[in-house]
């Protein structure tokens, strides 16, 4: 399951999904697998902006939701794919508050 969803991201390669610059499957022994991704720095997710501002001014929420959706449709469902754990926690945003999924 790992190596399929690590692969997938990989094919992606849109500016809207988190960039993973290595990944590794570490077997310690035959039974037991570790797994390391090293990903491009993010600053944070929507859940940790949602909690430090409570809410947001209506033309914020609305930027942002066009931003995720548009990411969303153009990364993920033109290419057939779906992302099966979609929350605020999963959703995060560099400096620049771009948002990245």
């Amino acid at each position: 399951m790992y190596l399929n969803e690590v692969s997938k991201l990989h094919e992606l390669g849109s500016p809207g999904v988190v960039k993973i610059l290595h990944s590794e499957v570490i077997s310690v022994n035959p039974k037991i697998k570790k797994f390391v991704i090293v990903t491009e720095l993010m600053q944070g997710s929507l859940s940790d902006l949602i909690s430090e501002k409570g809410r947001f001014a209506e033309v914020e929420a609305i930027s942002h939701m066009r931003d995720i959706i548009e990411v969303y449709h153009k990364s993920l469902f033109q290419k057939n794919n779906v992302h099966r754990d979609f929350k605020p926690a999963n959703v995060l945003f560099n400096k620049l508050e771009n948002g990245k999924l």
